[in-house]
């Protein structure tokens, strides 16, 4: 049998402290979906994690789930992506290192002949 045991944030995100955070953030986007206006099945989205638990209402927008589905799932995609290209750069690096060495090491025979 799994238990889903809550998060300190999932706990959060359920407090009366967010509640007056999310209710302002609606009432601040008009009750719809910043992206495609939409009223219905509306979400308070962090935009940054940086004060959480402390946030002010500019850190959120409101989205509709929909919206908030495709908002992470491109998320995921583009850290997905930076992995893969700081992963090939540390490829070159290090092949660039490792042409830079023996080309040092072939001047270095050339110079002791």
């Amino acid at each position: 049998m799994n238990i889903h045991v809550p998060t300190d944030y999932e706990c959060y995100l359920q407090s009366e402290d967010f509640d007056k955070i999310r209710q302002a953030v609606f009432e601040r986007d008009g009750h719809k979906c910043v992206v495609c206006g939409s009223q219905e099945r509306i979400v308070p989205h962090h935009l940054t994690y940086r004060n959480i638990y402390n946030e002010p209402v500019r850190d959120l927008i409101t989205l509709c789930t929909r919206c908030h589905s495709i908002y992470h799932s491109i998320a995921r995609r583009a850290e997905a992506v930076d992995k893969y290209y700081s992963a090939n750069d540390a490829y070159k690096t290090r092949q660039k290192i490792e042409e830079d060495m023996q080309k040092r090491e072939k001047e270095r025979i050339h110079d002791e002949e």
